[in-house]
C-alpha cells in the first residue's frame, strides 16, 4: 500500500520488488502529522548486479571488417572471483577461443576483448557473458547492422502468356552470390492482380 502508518518512534518500514532493469530509481516520501504539518524526501537507489558485464562493440560493421569485440567485466560481488567470460556471435567469425578466464578480486574490474570479422549478412549478433565460480553470472545480447559497398538493382517485366512462354533474366557480371531473388507472380486476368495494390490506397496519405 501506498499509505503507512509509523511506529511510535516516526519510523516505517516497507519493501518494493525492483524490476531487472539496471539503472537508478528515484523514491519520493511525503508525510503528514494529525496536526497537518507536512514532510517530504528523495532518495536515489542504484540497482546493479554483483557480477556486471558492460559490453563494447562498434556501432555498425562492414562486410569484410575485423573488429575487436569486448567488455567490462565488474565484481561487486563481496568476494573474490574466478570468471569464465564469453562469447557467442551470430553473423560475425570470431577468430580466437571464445572463453577466457579473468580472476577479479571484491570491487575490481577488468577489459576482456575478442576479435571478430564480418560476414556476408545485413546484421550480427553479439551475445558477452560472464559467470563467477561461485554462481554469479551476467550476459547481455546486442544486435549491430552489417552494411554492404553494393547497391541493389530492381528489374521488372511483364506480359501476356496464352500457352507458354520464356523470359530471360541477364545477371550482371559483377552480381554479389547468394543476394538476388526472383519473384514471379501469374493471375488469371489483367486486373486480377491489381488487387495486391489496394491496401497501398487505403493507407496512401494524400
Amino acid at each position: 500500500s501506498p499509505h503507512l502508518t509509523t511506529n511510535a518512534n516516526g519510523h516505517a518500514e516497507f519493501t518494493i520488488p525492483l524490476p531487472d532493469s539496471l539503472t537508478t530509481w528515484r523514491l519520493g516520501v511525503m508525510a503528514n502529522d494529525r496536526d497537518v504539518a507536512f514532510g517530504s524526501g528523495l532518495k536515489e537507489v542504484v540497482v546493479s548486479r554483483d557480477l556486471l558485464v558492460r559490453p563494447f562493440i562498434p556501432r555498425f560493421l562492414h562486410e569484410g571488417d575485423t573488429a575487436e569485440l569486448g567488455a567490462i567485466i565488474v565484481n561487486t560481488s563481496g568476494q573474490n572471483q574466478h570468471v569464465t567470460a564469453s562469447i557467442k556471435t551470430d553473423g560475425l567469425r570470431v577468430t580466437e577461443a571464445s572463453e577466457k578466464i579473468l580472476d577479479l578480486a571484491d570491487g575490481a574490474q577488468a577489459k576482456v576483448t575478442w576479435s571478430a570479422q564480418a560476414e556476408g549478412t545485413t546484421s550480427a549478433a553479439v551475445t558477452v557473458g560472464a559467470r563467477g565460480d561461485t554462481g554469479y553470472h551476467d550476459a547481455l545480447t546486442l544486435t549491430i547492422p552489417v552494411k554492404s559497398f553494393f547497391v541493389p538493382e530492381v528489374v521488372a517485366t511483364s506480359g501476356e502468356v496464352k500457352s507458354t512462354s520464356k523470359e530471360t533474366i541477364p545477371l550482371p557480371t559483377d552480381v554479389v552470390a547468394g543476394r538476388g531473388d526472383v519473384t514471379m507472380t501469374l493471375s488469371p486476368a489483367l486486373g486480377a492482380d491489381s488487387i495486391s495494390g489496394l491496401p497501398y490506397l487505403f493507407d496512401y496519405p494524400y
